[in-house]
């Protein structure tokens, strides 16, 4: 599911941030840094439910910082994607980690 994934967000602009500039930011000491990190990977998180469905642990009950936390253990643990989009990798996993399945363009209501 995750290769879909991958092969079906390729971007067809350029990407502001790859998953190195992700690392980056999130292990700086500088405040601006960590704050893009933060409202990076809050955002990507944010993204994923307008078409994701996600059956794993409650959102409400995750934590900015454990979303963080999860993405900078794949950036490190898998140095060979830090290339891709880091909105690529963080949504990832995302969708391993609460079971997501897609669903599709919502209607608003």
């Amino acid at each position: 599911m995750v290769a879909a994934f991958l092969m079906a967000t390729s971007p067809a602009h350029s990407v502001f941030d790859s998953g190195n500039d992700l690392l980056r930011f999130c292990t700086s000491d500088d405040t601006l840094d960590q704050g893009m990190c933060l409202g990076l990977i809050s955002g990507y998180f944010e993204n994923l439910h307008f078409a994701y469905e996600c059956k794993g642990e409650a959102p409400k009950i995750t934590t900015r910082t454990q979303l963080v936390d999860m993405v900078v253990r794949r950036l490190r643990d898998d140095p060979g994607k830090r290339h891709l989009p880091a909105s690529v990798i963080a949504s990832a996993v995302f969708l391993d980690a609460f079971n997501c399945s897609w669903v599709g363009h919502r209607q608003q209501k």
